[in-house]
């Protein structure tokens, strides 16, 4: 269908809405950059001038800078539960109320106290909001715009990191932080005005409201979708019923009770989505951010370190918009695979050019080439498919424990990742470091090319069907068109 047609900027609007929470979690994580200096005294605010108040110690801001990650980690997996229960949009503003409150304690940067609390409740909120906010895209959008909705998490939390280091350049800390307090307010009350997700309403045996929402979000079906549907629905079920059976291939009672109780899609799922999450950490974005001003000093540019995270963070907002474009006619794998070449392409070109004296000493751009394709690599597959893939996959009766599962296995190995990535640097040298690295992004394009179905354009139970399709019970299929699939597992088919 034309584009115009696929397009209901109703769920464009409820979708976009939602994503205005990781907009406000991109500013909470990239809050440290831009201030943490000046707090330490290790830099001036852009008004010129130290921060009144003691200086913090080295500890005190690695603190700071470790509290949002922990405290992810803590509400990752009660957010699940809260989603199941509540619905999706009153979890989400009180987690958006959240991060108003940790703002707020943040104003008061002179107390060492307020700022580890304040920290700590922006974890906690954020992972309400990574949670949260891809499962409500996903549920209010039709399968033809689904890709590109579910990519506004991490095209908003970009946007964050983007906001929050422009306007640390020109605006001091105090006028910053009331500043990132007012975008989680205006998120409350513009999401406030957006229905409650429809599948968890028609979950719950709220019908009526449920067919409401569906309504004004559009989501039911065109008469030539319907017409279309039906009629693949059909040419499945033919092609079902044509395919041969090998008697010696036929399950027994036995085997087919055993397979119907293990035959779900719920495990592969599982293993996928939770895979995916550890990669998107391990993958070295993290490290990669943090080394940043490091990277583009050694290159020898004259680029000041506060303009530096700058273009990191606007090449990242662009390539991510950009996956936004091409993931409904791309498709989800062939962006997930190129994600990964790209990766241990830049990491291995960074561990050799640090590995080699030469190539140090005379090709100084390798390092910022190295650092934009990987950052580029990142914003077109892993960084936002990572997040839609689990609202695509996970059945829905078991999204309730397994989307808090998987957002606490990213913010864990997030945590990982900051927490030591530098001190395995320290002691085994940069080389080895990004070497590793490299093996970690090539093992994850073998598990996408493996393991990771397509699911672009397929509704929730086609994908959940695709799931099935290499499960514990193969049976190479042979009946007459009158045969039933009761008879088949019955051991009754026709031969």
């Amino acid at each position: 269908m034309p584009v115009r047609e696929r397009i209901h900027w109703q769920q464009v609007l409820a979708a976009t809405i939602a994503n205005l929470s990781t907009l406000c979690v991109g500013c909470a994580m990239g809050w440290t950059a831009p201030v943490l200096p000046v707090l330490q005294r290790l830099s001036e605010q852009p008004e010129g001038g130290f921060y009144e108040g003691d200086p913090l110690s080295t500890e005190e801001g690695a603190w700071i800078g470790a509290l949002l990650p922990l405290g992810a980690l803590v509400g990752s997996v009660p957010a699940g539960f809260l989603t199941h229960r509540y619905g999706r949009k009153l979890p989400l503003v009180a987690f958006g109320a959240l991060l108003f409150i940790s703002w707020i304690l943040l104003l008061f940067h002179e107390w060492v106290s307020l700022l580890m609390v304040g920290r700590f409740i922006s974890g906690l909120a954020s992972a309400g909001v990574t949670a949260i906010a891809p499962l409500y895209a996903e549920e209010v959008a039709a399968p033809g715009i689904r890709g590109a909705l579910g990519t506004l998490l991490d095209l908003m939390l970009a946007a964050g990191l983007l906001v929050v280091y422009g306007l640390g350049i020109v605006v001091p800390v105090r006028w910053l932080t009331a500043s990132m307090a007012v975008l989680p307010l205006c998120f409350c009350v513009t999401f406030l005005m957006m229905p409650e997700s429809p599948e968890y309403l028609r979950g719950r045996g709220q019908l009526k409201r449920a067919r409401l929402a569906e309504l004004w979000l559009q989501l039911e079906l065109a008469p030539t979708e319907l017409v279309l549907l039906k009629q693949k629905e059909k040419e499945k079920e033919k092609e079902k019923l044509a395919q041969p059976l090998c008697a010696d291939q036929l399950p027994s009672e036995k085997d087919v009770e055993g397979a119907v109780r293990t035959k779900t899609p719920t495990l592969r799922a599982c293993v996928i989505v939770f895979t995916l999450m550890a990669f998107q950490q391990l993958s070295g974005v993290d490290a990669i951010l943090f080394y940043t001003i490091d990277i583009f000093q050694e290159a020898g540019t004259s680029i000041s370190p506060q303009l530096s995270t700058v273009i990191t963070g606007a090449i990242q907002f662009v390539a991510t918009a950009f996956s936004s474009v091409l993931v409904e006619n791309a498709g989800r794998r062939p962006l997930l695979i190129a994600s990964g070449l790209l990766m241990t392409f830049s990491h291995a070109a960074f561990a050799l050019h640090q590995g080699s004296p030469w190539l140090h000493a005379e090709a100084g751009w390798i390092p910022l080439v190295a650092i934009n394709l990987f950052l580029i690599g990142f914003a077109i597959g892993l960084g936002p498919l990572a997040w839609l893939l689990i609202a695509e996959l996970l059945p829905p009766a078991d999204k309730r424990w397994a989307v808090g599962v998987a957002t606490s296995i990213n913010w864990l190995t997030c945590a990982v990742m900051t927490g030591f990535f530098e001190e395995f640097v320290n002691h085994f040298s940069t080389t080895v470091a990004y070497s590793v690295l490299a093996f970690v992004c090539l093992a994850y394009t073998i598990f996408v090319v493996l393991l990771v179905p397509e699911t672009s354009g397929l509704t929730g139970d086609e994908i959940q069907n695709k799931m099935l399709e290499k499960g514990p019970m193969v049976v190479c299929a042979s009946a007459d068109d009158e045969t039933r699939a009761d008879d088949v597992a019955d051991g009754d088919a026709v031969i």
